[in-house]
């Protein structure tokens, strides 16, 4: 899937939200859409802190293969259903591409709220995925960051909760990374480059193949 990178779309909030869309699949917030909430509530609690959680389904390449982009996309709108539920109030959901979906949280109560929300994406997992060929069992990687601790800007707090994100696939399925200035030295690969580029954020119109996690 190609992925056409403007995660910060200009005049964002004077279009106002309605216009950026959801998606289709599982009817959360589009990239686009998620962007713009995102800098509107960096902006409503600044300084109080925030945290955006990216998390990446493992496996969803092997399972399209088996089900096809149906089974993807019906595993993904149940794992949506599961994040609506366990999310605490106020919470933003969206979809950044194929197998990433996104929360934020925006003044949490405390940053224990955050690893307690980890911990409740991590259980969700638990419980199998319905598909028409039967169940099956999947976990996701999460990568998390906040702000001001770790950002001072919506792109600059995606780009690190990428990064996060991109530690915590190379560790293995269903691992949770937290964002460090040292994840800044990541291997030269081009794989590595692209997933920094894909998070960090690339020239309006510019696309990107979406990274997948090495086996």
């Amino acid at each position: 899937m190609t992925i056409f990178l403007s995660p910060f779309p200009q005049n964002c909030i004077a279009r106002g939200l309605p216009q950026c869309g959801v998606d289709a699949a599982t009817g959360l917030l589009s990239r686009n859409l998620f962007a713009c909430k995102l800098e509107r509530e960096l902006a409503r609690v600044w300084p109080r802190a925030s945290a955006l959680l990216l998390i990446d389904v493992d496996g969803l390449d092997d399972l399209g293969e088996a089900f096809g982009r149906i089974g993807v996309e019906a595993v993904l709108e149940q794992f949506a259903r599961r994040l609506e539920n366990l999310a605490p109030r106020g919470a933003a959901l969206g979809r950044l591409d194929r197998d990433t979906l996104a929360l934020l949280l925006a003044g949490p109560e405390d940053l224990h709220q955050v690893t307690r929300t980890a911990a409740h994406i991590r259980r969700a997992l638990e419980k199998p995925f319905d598909l028409a060929a039967g169940d099956i069992m999947l976990t996701a990687c999460i990568g998390i960051a906040t702000s001001p601790t770790d950002a001072d800007t919506a792109a600059e707090l995606l780009g690190h909760a990428g990064i996060a994100l991109l530690h915590a696939g190379l560790a293995g399925h269903g691992v949770c990374c937290f964002y460090t200035a040292s994840m800044q030295a990541l291997p030269a690969t081009p794989w590595s480059a692209r997933h920094r580029a894909h998070w960090s954020g690339a020239t309006a119109g510019d696309a990107v193949k979406r990274p997948t996690v090495p086996a």
